[in-house]
Formats: structure tokens, sequence, C-alpha cells
């Protein structure tokens, strides 16, 4: 996919989470994709106009309606894992979260972790849908764009999506956990540092690491650097 290829491998991300998801991500040794439909954003999945129009153009009139079922089922068979792109804490996100903490990682380690069959990953791209029209040409491309006013998100988000073809038609099938889905794997592997809130007293953060090693997980947890 040409977007991922454009993310150099020592790229920074970020998940920002609270306690208990983060005891939740520990305890199921994996990351929790979340079904697009429940991410909050009406237009998670959806087409502009002017790429609706691109696409009708390439295909013949016959082969649309195949499309246009994909088009319905892609928000509630898609599962997403959000990350923010940065070199350094985010004070915006800390304030959004509040008291929480942070995973920080890289693309080389998201991409490691998640099987490459079964996961594409890339940065979203922030556009004004009414008048931008990416030529979206596969079934995930349109989890790929968000409206302008969420840029400061700076997101790279893992795909998996719950259809296959049978022929010209989605065929969906479900994970075991919805709303949502565990991709399990190496969390030691994944997770370069835990970074608690700023204001983080010092028991909180070395109750962090205990929960980490009672899970088997060696993490390094650190306090803000906005502290």
């Amino acid at each position: 996919m040409d977007a991922e290829e454009q993310i150099a491998a020592d790229t920074v991300i970020w998940r920002y989470m609270d306690f208990t998801r983060f005891v939740a991500m520990l305890e199921h040794q994996g990351l929790y994709f979340t079904r697009a439909d429940l991410l909050g954003d009406p237009f998670e999945g959806t087409f502009t106009p002017g790429s609706i129009e691109a696409l009708a153009a390439k295909m013949p009139e016959a082969k649309m309606r195949p499309w246009s079922e994909i088009v319905r089922t892609l928000r509630n068979k898609s599962y997403v894992t959000c990350w923010h792109e940065s070199t350094h804490e985010s004070a915006a996100l800390w304030n959004l979260y509040g008291d929480s903490l942070a995973i920080r990682s890289t693309y080389e380690r998201l991409r490691a972790f998640l099987p490459v069959d079964l996961y594409d990953i890339a940065r979203v791209k922030y556009i004004d849908y009414e008048v931008d029209h990416p030529d979206i040409h596969y079934s995930a491309g349109a989890l790929l764009y968000k409206r302008a006013p969420f840029a400061h998100e700076r997101e790279i988000r893992a795909i998996m999506q719950t259809f296959t073809y049978e022929g010209e038609h989605p065929i969906a099938y479900e994970p075991a956990g919805l709303p949502g889905d565990y991709a399990n794997g190496n969390l030691d592997e994944l997770i370069e540092a835990v970074i608690v809130a700023p204001g983080t007293p010092a028991w909180r953060r070395e109750l962090v690491s205990k929960v980490g090693r009672k899970c088997g997980l060696d993490l390094l947890t650190l306090s803000s650097k906005l502290d």
C-alpha cells in the first residue's frame, strides 16, 4: 500500500488511554480494535461525492451494485486502532484523556506486531469533504481520510476488515469480541515505554509497572516530561 510505504520505520507513535483500558490490553495480551461505526465520527468510512463519481466513471454500471454493498457495510465490518504520530508528548491529548497514560511505540514495532496479510497501516489524510475527492481504489481507502478539523490528531491507524469476496460480492465474517476485537502478540516488543500523565504521583507510576510485571511484561514506565 503506497500510504504505508511512506512511513519511516522509526516514526514515533503514541496511544493514549485510561488505566482500565491499559489493564484490559495487558490481560488480553493484545491491541483492541474498535469497529469503525463506533469511533464517534459519522463521516468515518464514508466517501466524498467526488470519490463516488470517480469510482462510477471507472466501473461498468452492472458492477456498481456490488460496490454499493461494500460501501454500506464498510463502517460496521472494519476495525481500527488509532495512534498519534509525534516525536514528543501532546499536552492537548493529555488534557483530552485526563488522568491517563500513553503507550509510546514506533511504526516498525507496530508493523512487526500485526500480520501484514491481515492488517493495513497508514497515515490518515485530512481533507475538505466538499472540495477534495481522493480516488479511493480499495475497500479500506475511505477509512484513511477524515475531515480537516481533525488534523490535530496526526493519526496513524491500523485497519482490519471482516469481509472477503465470493466473486464480486462481499461476504462478511465476524470476530468473536464484537463490537471490537483484540489482535494478540508480544506487547513487550510493541511497547517502547509507558508514560504516565503529568502530575501522576510516584506510587501510581509504580502501580503501572507492577501490573505489567503481573502480566509477564517488563515495561519501562516513565513520568511525563511536562512535570
